[in-house]
């Protein structure tokens, strides 16, 4: 009897949320009682409507970070990127075929992502990847050339390209001369006179 009372008491406190009624009455042994069916001078309990709370999703968060560190996969935006010397179709005469190349690039190049240039002639590289923009050329032969070069990350990829410009090398060759110092005179025999007729 106890345990009901007990249950009965706990019902009190929560929402009533059966269908069912709920009756309150006195048994015979003076205690007050809860049930779903009505004892002598039982006592309808009115329910009690269940409080609802209308929730709203939570937005999710926005994290700001540095755009600086961004730039997880070592890219970055280069606006300008070309050869400014030479130039296009430019005839270069060099006798002992020595070429200066120069760059520009804006912004700077990055070098905290590891980025350096390669330079290549007639599409191979004249050299490994410098943090420089510029360089020399050594030997260029006489003819057409193609000049271009490429930003490279620490792995090799490529990251930023030129535009490949055309060059044409002129070269002159000079016919080694003969010391008129030490050169022989040849020898030229004395030509006689003709015989005069009698």
């Amino acid at each position: 009897m106890r345990k009901l009372i007990v249950i009965s008491l706990l019902a009190i406190g929560l929402p009533l949320t059966s269908s069912a009624a709920i009756y309150k009455f006195i048994d015979e042994n003076g205690h007050t009682v809860f049930a779903d069916q009505p004892g002598p001078n039982a006592e309808k309990i009115e329910k009690r409507e269940i409080q609802t709370i209308k929730t709203h999703k939570a937005r999710p968060t926005t994290t700001l970070t540095n755009p600086s560190n961004t730039q997880s996969n070592k890219t970055a935006n280069y606006d300008e990127f070309k050869i400014t010397k030479p130039t296009n179709d430019e005839n270069i005469r060099a006798n002992n075929g020595e070429v200066k190349v120069d760059l520009q690039v804006s912004p700077e190049l990055n070098q905290n992502l590891g980025h350096k240039v390669l330079l290549l002639l007639d599409g191979k590289a004249v050299s490994k990847p410098e943090t420089k923009t510029a360089f020399t050329l050594h030997g260029l032969e006489r003819g057409q050339h193609s000049l271009s070069a490429n930003i490279v990350d620490e792995t090799g990829s490529i990251v930023s390209s030129t535009q490949a410009i055309t060059i044409h090398i002129k070269r002159f060759f000079i016919a080694d001369k003969v010391d008129g110092n030490n050169a022989e005179t040849p020898s030229v025999p004395p030509v006689k006179p003709a015989p005069q007729a009698p």
